[in-house]
């Protein structure tokens, strides 16, 4: 091979190395939406965990004109969602079947949890379950006994709502433990109108629209 074909060569093979590693005009070499989400949702060194729920109970109190009732719903099933070791979210399925009175015996107790499951309060023929579903969970709290505050979506009787509320949040080894203060609840925005003062009820009768609430909720890593 004479010298001129030897550079010819050697050019030719320059020119192919150089179109094999400068990107093309037209390619972005910008992240997509994908990756840019992912990254968000999952920072570096960071893992999302699921928890599901082990034990749940809702404690409530409902007050009248004289005296009160008390009792409680269980949660059927549920799982949280922690980051890091901090909660973001949670999802909660209550049993209303589970509905108990708890200051009562006999026959009175058996008459009041049955109206209550009725379709004059909760109706659980028709809505067997109750959904909660956390949407922000808050650093601090205006209660002093609190941690945190929580916002979410409670269904009753397939009408959603949004409440908020003061929680504890504490992690013990691979189980993270939410419990609130005592917290009120307007019964009528989920219709449950009953006795209601709204309704004209005669004050003697009327059964107080605000239903006093205490969570607790234990969930574990499976």
């Amino acid at each position: 091979m004479n010298l001129y074909n030897l550079l010819v060569l050697l050019i030719f093979l320059s020119c192919q190395n150089n179109s094999s590693t400068v990107p093309d005009k037209n390619e972005s070499t910008e992240p997509t939406v994908a990756e840019t989400q992912e990254a968000a949702t999952l920072p570096a060194g960071r893992d999302l965990e699921t928890m599901n729920v082990s034990k749940g109970v809702i404690n409530w109190t409902a007050s009248k004109i004289g005296g009160q009732h008390l009792g409680t719903v269980h949660v059927k099933s549920g799982s949280i969602t922690v980051l890091n070791g901090t909660l973001i979210t949670g999802e909660f399925l209550i049993d209303m079947n589970t509905i108990e009175n708890t200051d009562l015996e006999g026959e009175r107790k058996t008459k009041l949890e049955n109206h209550l499951r009725s379709e004059d309060f909760f109706d659980v023929e028709q809505y067997p379950t109750a959904k909660f579903l956390i949407t922000e969970v808050i650093n601090g709290s205006e209660a002093p006994q609190a941690t945190h505050t929580i916002t979410g979506d409670l269904q009753i009787r397939n009408i959603t709502r949004s409440i908020t509320f003061p929680a504890n949040v504490s992690f013990i080894g691979d189980q993270i433990m939410v419990s609130t203060p005592a917290f009120n609840i307007d019964r009528t925005l989920w219709r449950l109108k009953y006795r209601s003062k709204a309704l004209g009820t005669a004050p003697d009768l009327i059964i107080n629209d605000d239903i006093s609430l205490v969570i607790t909720v234990d969930a574990i890593t499976t």
